[in-house]
């Protein structure tokens, strides 16, 4: 019974670690990608801020909201 117990708590901490492992992969995917934006297209870049600091707050939060969806969709696809 207690070397049940020990496995369980094994596999759910290689669960963990796995998902972990999956943020940070995707976190480092995320300014990778980021960075490589910011290194070949400095100027548009820029130039998309300066936009963005134009736009109305409802706006952005809209699309905010929406590319959310669209990432968790993709993501939700791809896991399922």
């Amino acid at each position: 019974m207690i070397f049940l117990n020990f496995l369980a708590i094994q596999e759910s901490s290689k669960t963990i670690i796995n998902l972990m492992k999956e943020l940070f992969i995707a976190v480092g995917l995320l300014f990778f990608i980021e960075g490589i934006l910011y290194a070949l297209f400095p100027s548009k870049m820029k130039n998309m801020l300066k936009m963005i600091e134009q736009m109305p707050i409802n706006q952005l939060r809209i699309s905010g909201l929406f590319f959310a969806i669209i990432g968790f969709v993709i993501v939700w696809y791809l896991r399922g």
